[in-house]
């Protein structure tokens, strides 16, 4: 998993006790692993984008190239969505708890 700007904002803590709870194989496990990273990248990609105005996406794109974990992204973010932090992390936290259900659920299920 690479590190980026936003992962002080991630909790997956929860959804790791849930997977821990399904039998899986190390490289099963791994993949799971990914795909939850995958979603949460997305995700919040989807956020900032969707809150961002359009003009200032290259611009973000730009930064975000040169250094996925650059804490200036935050402060171009700031200046253009004083609440982004906020968001993230309600958007984290609402993909967090999606995701414990998916799993709770397929446990029950399986």
């Amino acid at each position: 998993m690479s590190i980026v700007f936003y992962d002080e904002l991630i909790d997956i803590r929860p959804v790791l006790e849930e997977i821990a709870l399904v039998p899986l194989s190390d490289k099963d496990e791994q993949a799971l692993l990914h795909e939850i990273d995958q979603i949460f990248h997305h995700e919040l990609l989807d956020e900032i984008l969707t809150r961002l105005p359009r003009e200032a996406h290259e611009e973000f794109f730009v930064l975000y190239g040169h250094d996925p974990a650059s804490s200036a992204i935050w402060d171009y973010l700031g200046g253009h969505v004083p609440t982004i932090r906020d968001d993230l992390r309600s958007r984290s936290e609402r993909v967090r708890e999606e995701l414990r259900t998916t799993i709770i659920a397929g446990l029950k299920n399986s």
